[in-house]
């Protein structure tokens, strides 16, 4: 089912491409500020650590004495997925 805005077709490509750039953007900033906790707060905003301990505890424990130090040096890749559901109008 196609979509028009303005004259132009919103077809599924146009949706797939849209969705692709939103996860490329978000993915982005979202490293951004992960990176900005890290370097210039210190600060574990995100809970990465009470995530390795839940779902790696064997990574955990061979880090946790040296956490801090970890943290700041750590590479984190973020993974977003959108998903647009429905097309809509403002008036």
């Amino acid at each position: 089912k196609d979509f028009y805005i303005g004259g132009k077709t919103i077809d599924d490509t146009l949706i797939k491409k849209a969705e692709e750039d939103f996860n490329k953007s978000l993915s982005a900033e979202f490293e951004k500020v992960i990176k900005i906790s890290q370097n210039e707060f210190d600060v574990d905003a995100f809970h990465i650590r009470d995530q390795i301990e839940k779902f790696n505890p064997k990574i955990y424990e061979k880090i946790k004495d040296n956490w801090d130090e970890v943290f700041r040096n750590m590479a984190v890749n973020v993974s977003v997925k959108t998903s647009i559901r429905r097309i809509g109008a403002i008036k």
